[in-house]
C-alpha cells in the first residue's frame, strides 16, 4: 500500500500538488511530503488557508520537520492567525534560533519570512517596542517581494502608532515605497498589504491618499488577480471611501457586505470597519452602534498588542457618542477607560483621546476654561497623530466650545478652514462623522456665507434643518443676516 501511495504521490506533483501531499503523508515519505508543503504553504497562508497546512505539517513528526525549518515556520505563522501568540512566539524564536547564520543565500527569504512572523506574535503580546526592532531586522534581509510588501505594510502602521513627526514622516516613506511595489507588480500580496494600510485609516489623511484608493479598487477586481479574500479587503476599501465622500447609504451597504465576508472567512480580527461605527453614531442610531462598539471591544481585547492604536480609538468614539445620546456617566466610564490606557501604554493617541473626551464632559458640565485649556493642547498634538482623524477632530471641537460659549466669531475662525478643507478634498467625512455637534457650526458657516452651498449640502447629510443664508444688500457688498433680514422683513409688513 504505502508504494502505491507513493507512486500516486510522484504522479500527482505537477498537476494536484494537494493531493500528492496527501500520498505521500500516507506512505510516510516525510521529506517528500515536507518539499511539497514548502512550495504551497506561504500562497496558503496568505490566503488564509491554513488548517490543511497545519494538518500536513502535524502529521509529520516533530523530529523530520527540524530537517525543513520552514515547516515549523509556517506552524508559528499559523499559531498567530488562530491568535496562539504565546506558542507561535515560542516556536518561531526556537526555530530561527535553530538558524544560527547557517543560512545560504537563497534560504533569506525564509529568514525574512519568519522574523516578520515573530514579530507580528510580539507585537500581539503588547511588546511594541520588541516587535519594531525585529521588524527593523527583517527588512534589511533579502526578501520576496511578498514577504516585503507585508513588512513594509506592518512597519508603517507601527511608525504611524508612534506618532512623532519623524516616524510620521517614516510611515509615508513606506507607504510610498508599497505603491512603487504595487506600480510594477500587480500581484494578490502586494495589492492586499497596500489596501489594509489604506484601510487603517491615518493613512486616509495622506495627501491624495483617498484618490489613491480610488485608483486602486479596480486593480484589487482584476480577474486572475482577485480571490475572496482580496475581494474583502476591496469591500473594506470601497467602504471607506464611501463614507469618506459623504456616501453614507451606500457606504453603509458597502460595509455590511464587507462584514458579511470577513465573517464567511473566519479571519483574524473581522471587525466592523470603524468608520460604520462612527457614522451609524452620527447618525443618531447609538443602539446599534453601542452592540458594534461593544463587539469591536470584545474582539480586541484578545491582542494586547491593540490596546495601544485601536481600543483608544473605538473608547473614545464609543465616549463620544455617550455624550450626543446624553448617557454622560457611561461617558465618564469610557473617560476612565481611556485614562487606564493612556498610563498603560506609551502611545500618543490614548492621551490625545482622553483630552478630547474629557473636553466634552467639560463643555456639558459648563466647565469652558477647562474645556478650553485641553483642546488647546489637542489642537497642537492633533497633527502628529494622523490615526486620530478618523474618529476626532480637535479643532472641530474647539470651534462647537466657542459656538457654545457665544463666540461665534472664533467658533467660524477654528471651524472655516476644516470646512475648506473638506470642500477642496471632497472629504466631508472630517465633519460629518461628529453628528450633532458639526450642526451649529455648520449652520453658522451658512449665516456667515463661508461655503454655505457646501454647508447646506452636509446638513442635508445630518438630517439637519439648513438657515436662511445672509441676505446681500444690493450696491453696497455688505449683507444682513438671516435675523437681520427677518427683522426688516417684519417691520416692513407693518409700514
Amino acid at each position: 500500500m504505502q508504494e502505491l501511495h507513493a507512486r500516486a504521490g510522484k504522479a500527482l506533483e505537477a498537476t494536484h500538488p494537494r493531493q500528492s501531499i496527501k500520498h505521500y503523508l500516507a506512505a510516510k515519505l516525510w521529506s517528500r511530503a515536507a518539499t511539497q508543503i514548502e512550495r504551497l504553504g506561504w500562497k496558503m497562508i496568505y490566503r488564509w488557508d491554513y488548517q490543511p497546512l497545519r494538518a500536513w505539517i502535524e502529521t509529520i513528526p516533530e523530529g523530520e520537520r527540524a530537517v525543513t525549518p520552514v515547516l515549523n515556520l509556517y506552524l508559528g505563522a499559523i499559531h498567530f492567525l488562530i491568535l496562539e501568540f504565546d506558542r507561535g512566539r515560542a516556536l518561531l524564536e526556537r526555530t530561527l534560533d535553530g538558524f544560527s547564520g547557517s543560512l545560504v543565500t537563497a534560504e533569506r527569504n525564509i529568514e525574512a519570512e519568519g522574523f516578520s512572523w515573530l514579530a507580528y506574535c510580539v507585537w500581539s503580546q503588547g511588546d511594541i517596542k520588541w516587535s519594531g526592532e525585529i521588524f527593523a531586522r527583517a527588512l534589511k534581509l533579502p526578501a520576496a517581494l511578498d514577504t516585503r510588501a507585508r513588512l513594509l505594510a506592518a512597519v508603517a502602521i507601527q511608525k504611524l502608532m508612534e506618532s512623532t513627526p519623524a516616524s510620521v514622516a517614516q510611515a509615508a516613506e513606506h507607504f510610498e515605497e508599497l505603491k512603487l511595489l504595487a506600480m510594477h507588480n500587480e500581484t494578490y500580496e502586494v495589492l492586499y498589504n497596500l489596501a489594509s494600510l489604506l484601510n487603517v485609516g491615518g493613512f486616509a489623511t495622506f495627501p491624495r491618499a483617498i484618490e489613491y484608493m480610488e485608483s486602486l479598487l479596480p486593480r484589487m477586481r482584476k480577474p486572475g488577480i482577485t480571490n475572496a479574500l482580496l475581494q474583502a479587503q476591496a469591500e473594506h476599501s470601497q467602504t471607506v471611501l464611501e463614507l469618506w465622500r459623504g456616501r453614507w447609504d451606500t457606504g453603509l451597504a458597502v460595509g455590511a457586505r464587507a462584514q458579511e465576508q470577513t465573517e464567511r472567512l473566519n479571519v483574524f480580527l473581522s471587525v466592523t470597519p470603524f468608520g460604520v461605527v462612527v457614522v451609524r453614531a452620527a447618525r443618531g442610531e447609538y443602539e446599534k452602534s453601542d452592540n458594534l462598539f461593544a463587539q469591536a471591544l470584545q474582539e480586541f481585547g484578545q491582542t494586547p498588542g491593540l490596546v495601544g492604536p485601536f481600543v483608544p480609538t473605538y473608547l473614545y468614539a464609543l465616549g463620544r457618542m455617550y455624550c450626543l445620546a446624553s448617557r454622560y456617566d457611561d461617558a465618564r466610564l469610557m473617560r476612565d477607560q481611556l485614562d487606564a490606557a493612556a498610563l498603560a501604554t506609551d502611545a500618543p493617541l490614548a492621551g490625545l483621546f482622553l483630552l478630547l473626551l474629557q473636553a466634552l464632559l467639560n463643555i456639558t458640565d459648563r466647565e469652558f476654561s477647562a474645556a478650553e485649556r485641553a483642546l488647546s493642547v489637542a489642537v497642537r498634538q492633533e497633527p502628529n497623530v494622523p490615526l486620530a482623524r478618523m474618529a476626532s477632530s480637535a479643532r472641530l471641537l474647539l470651534a462647537y466650545l466657542y459656538h457654545e460659549m457665544k463666540r461665534k466669531d472664533e467658533a467660524l475662525v477654528e471651524f472655516a478652514p476644516l470646512l475648506a478643507e473638506c470642500a477642496r478634498d471632497g472629504s466631508p467625512y472630517l465633519v460629518l462623522k461628529e453628528g450633532r455637534l458639526a450642526v451649529p457650526l455648520l449652520r453658522l458657516a451658512v449665516e456667515a456665507d463661508e461655503r454655505p452651498d457646501y454647508a447646506g449640502e452636509l446638513l442635508g447629510i445630518l438630517h439637519a434643518d439648513v438657515p436662511p443664508r445672509p441676505a446681500k444688500i444690493p450696491d453696497s457688498g455688505e449683507t444682513l443676516s438671516s435675523r437681520e433680514y427677518e427683522v426688516l422683513r417684519l417691520v416692513s409688513h407693518f409700514l
